[in-house]
């Protein structure tokens, strides 16, 4: 069962993937420390919000009982060779939204107790799914191979350009601002064409009225009057 864990050490030993990614392995690390204060009074606020309402709800949020994913995670924006110069340019001035979202994804999912393993290196992604067998598990099934494997629209097209072959529905993609339904489908380009489930798409804001897929980032305390 997954069970909620605190350690900054551990986490940060996940994020700092190899000595080539020195630029987003340091802003990654510098941005887990500055707000894992905030990550701790959020999370010890929700507590005793389940505890305080656990008597007045009908459906109780799931934070105890729940089973331990393997959740994979690959920065496909980070990878080497041939690069896009986001790794290069990260202290230069560079895109950091993605980033920072994707910190705060890989501190929430470490907090909620699944295991976790990272890359930013298609080789390894394609070696670690390759190894577990991962194309032969059925999307129905549960097995102790990754449940789920992160990634972005750069990332899906590094795997689906692997020899391998992965069921689909194992996929979430970060795409910050969101895939319309008419780009899914088409032929597919470089950003487009995923043919994915809308719901798959990870946003950084709400993009559909049908349902909500954002998933936002952690905002620092001064941004919100001193609240989180």
């Amino acid at each position: 069962m997954a069970k909620i864990r605190t350690s900054i050490t551990e986490l940060i030993s996940l994020v700092v993937t190899d000595d080539e990614h020195t630029n987003s392995n340091q802003f990654m690390r510098e941005r887990i420390k500055r707000m894992w204060s905030q990550w701790m009074d959020g999370l010890d606020r929700y507590k005793r919000w389940i505890d305080q309402s656990s008597t007045q709800l009908t459906v109780k949020p799931n934070l105890y009982n729940r089973i331990k994913l393997h959740i994979h995670i690959h920065l496909g924006l980070l990878t080497l060779g041939p690069s896009v110069g986001i790794e290069e340019e990260i202290n230069k001035g560079g895109p950091l939204g993605e980033l920072v979202q994707w910190t705060d994804l890989i501190t929430a999912l470490y907090l909620l107790g699944h295991k976790i393993t990272v890359s930013k290196n298609i080789a390894r992604t394609v070696h670690l799914l390759l190894d577990g067998k991962f194309h032969d598990t059925p999307c129905s099934g549960i097995s102790e191979r990754p449940h789920l494997v992160y990634t972005d629209i750069r990332g899906f097209r590094q795997l689906e350009k692997s020899k391998a072959s992965f069921p689909k529905c194992k996929f979430r993609v970060l795409d910050s601002f969101g895939t319309e339904n008419k780009y899914n489908l088409k032929v597919p380009v470089q950003f487009s064409g995923l043919k994915l489930n809308l719901q798959q798409f990870q946003t950084f804001f709400q993009c559909n009225c049908l349902f909500d897929n954002s998933v936002g980032i952690l905002r620092d305390s001064w941004q919100c009057g001193g609240r989180v």
